[in-house]
């Protein structure tokens, strides 16, 4: 349970927080963004397996304990090693390092490799509710698809991943290339998914930007940027859209909302 702060710790948080009359110059506490856990260590492949700088002995030793299930290998069970065995009988991985490497994030697959470290989510729409982005799990695989499963047991899925390169323009007329995916679901083991199944990574339709109002509608976006009891207004920033006739649209995406 969070103890209450005392009188110096409330003086502490506010001399910290205040704002700066000075932008010229760094606050003192800016080099501590992760206040008294931050650590003092040069950036490199270990980074994100550090322990808080503010941790107790009690605290690190817990710390410990949990960074070795976090590296664990597991196991099917029954096994003679009872402590790492109950994986199973699907799964995605074998230990959470293999998809969370170095405790950080994973990486996709090249093509011809085993799906490690990237899960497809899926979803239904949710018949029983008016919100279009309302979710249930699809009534057979549930809500993630596992590609890997223990012995004499049919993984779900054989997941692949495939790339396109596209060219894409930046500014200045340079030209640069990025590897657009496309995820194939391969000899699903347990019957055809439910209809109208949604999949992620991807932008669902209607996605969260899709819907907000049109420029016509938006009224709301048109107060100045401003603080107001709490609530932060924002400025509408209407844009000519390249692709629907050249209609005024609120801008959605990128800096400043600029594209």
């Amino acid at each position: 349970m969070a103890q209450p702060r005392t009188a110096a710790d409330q003086g502490l948080v506010a001399a910290i927080t205040a704002p700066t009359a000075n932008f010229r110059a760094a606050e003192p506490f800016e080099d501590l963004l992760g206040g008294a856990a931050t650590l003092r260590m040069p950036d490199g492949a270990e980074a994100f397996s550090q322990p808080g700088a503010n941790l107790s002995f009690d605290r690190a030793a817990l710390f410990g304990l949990g960074n070795r299930d976090f590296n664990n290998i597991w196991i099917a069970a029954p096994a003679s090693t009872g402590a790492s065995d109950g994986l199973g009988p699907l799964y995605n991985a074998r230990s959470c390092q293999a998809c969370h490497i170095k405790d950080g994030r994973g990486h996709p697959p090249e093509p011809g490799e085993p799906a490690l470290s990237l899960v497809l989510h899926l979803s239904l729409p949710d018949p029983g509710s008016d919100d279009p982005l309302a979710a249930i799990p699809d009534p057979i695989y549930g809500s993630q698809l596992q590609g890997f499963a223990v012995e004499a047991i049919l993984a779900e899925v054989d997941l692949q991943l495939t790339y396109e390169e596209v060219s894409v323009s930046l500014w200045g007329n340079d030209l640069t290339y990025l590897r657009s995916p496309s995820y194939g679901i391969v000899a699903l083991s347990y019957g055809p998914l439910g209809d109208q199944a949604r999949f992620s990574p991807r932008v669902a339709p209607p996605g969260l930007l899709d819907l907000l109002a049109h420029a016509s509608d938006a009224h709301v976006f048109n107060h100045p940027p401003t603080q107001r009891g709490g609530l932060l207004l924002l400025h509408r920033n209407l844009l000519s859209d390249r692709w629907e006739d050249h209609n005024r649209q609120p801008g959605k995406a990128s800096h400043k909302a600029q594209r």
